[in-house]
């Protein structure tokens, strides 16, 4: 048997594992807890890939994940993409992100469509943002109320 070339890979693996079972952790106390009420999932950069990945495990449980400034590791296989069902994907991006290409919120929304599930998926580019969005915070937040909104009003 041939070992790990990069024993750093197995653990950062393992650290991401374990971060998107707290997430599916925290979406199972909420749907305890808030029996009937919708349920969204937001992560920025590498939470975003983690609450997209703890979404899809949790499936039909899920009303809403929204992404900001998400990288292509570690986002779903196009399988179990599908397991999101119905629920509504936004995937946020700021257009000047240079840790993060601008390309990849792209990336996220083919695959995601290529799904052919019945949720919907939409890219907002936010002009100017850079990979933090510290500069477009308001705008972020009016994008995060006016989705939940939309996508939840027959919920709320």
């Amino acid at each position: 048997m041939m070992s790990n070339p990069d024993p750093n890979l197995t653990s950062a693996r393992r650290y991401r594992e374990n971060n998107v079972e707290d997430v599916v952790e925290a979406i199972d106390w909420c749907r305890m807890a808030h029996k009937g009420a919708p349920l969204a999932v937001v992560g920025h950069m590498i939470g975003g890939t983690n609450a997209l990945s703890a979404a899809c495990k949790r499936g039909k449980f899920i009303d809403g994940v929204m992404t900001i400034g998400a990288p292509s590791n570690g986002v779903p296989q196009e399988s179990d993409l599908k397991r999101l069902g119905s629920a509504e994907v936004l995937i946020t991006h700021g257009s000047e992100d240079v840790k993060v290409p601008p390309k990849v919120a792209q990336f996220l929304f083919q695959r995601l469509t290529s799904t052919k599930r019945f949720g919907s998926e939409r890219v907002k580019m936010i002009a100017g943002g850079t990979h933090d969005l510290l500069q477009h915070e308001g705008e972020l937040t009016s994008d995060l109320k006016n989705w939940l909104e939309r996508a939840f009003v027959d919920e709320l």
